[in-house]
């Protein structure tokens, strides 16, 4: 498996203190536990602002695992596609095709 922010030697658990510093400073925590289940889906709705994915990568370094998201295409075009991919995401394209 391709290495992601949360897996990468070194540089996730540095990102891991920095992120669970700044979770504790600005006052947010988790609560509850993740299933107990080899795969899961986990959905998060409403997306409500961009800052949802800052808070998203905060809680899953609190929670130490390793996930896949899906987001819009148009976020994984350069010049910061990489990062996204990195980040664990998955591309879709939301553009309707009629069929007939």
């Amino acid at each position: 498996m391709k290495n992601t922010i949360f897996t990468t030697p070194i540089l996730s658990p540095l990102l891991r203190l920095i992120s669970n510093s700044i979770l504790r400073m600005t006052g947010w925590s988790v609560e509850g536990k993740l299933p107990d289940l080899p795969k899961y889906i986990l959905v998060g709705a409403p997306h409500t602002s961009n800052w949802d994915f800052v808070l998203f990568l905060g809680i899953i370094f609190k929670l130490k695992v390793n996930v896949k998201f899906m987001g819009k295409a148009e976020l994984f075009r350069s010049p910061f596609g990489w990062f996204f991919y990195w980040c664990g995401g998955i591309p879709v394209d939301r553009k309707v095709t009629r069929i007939g």
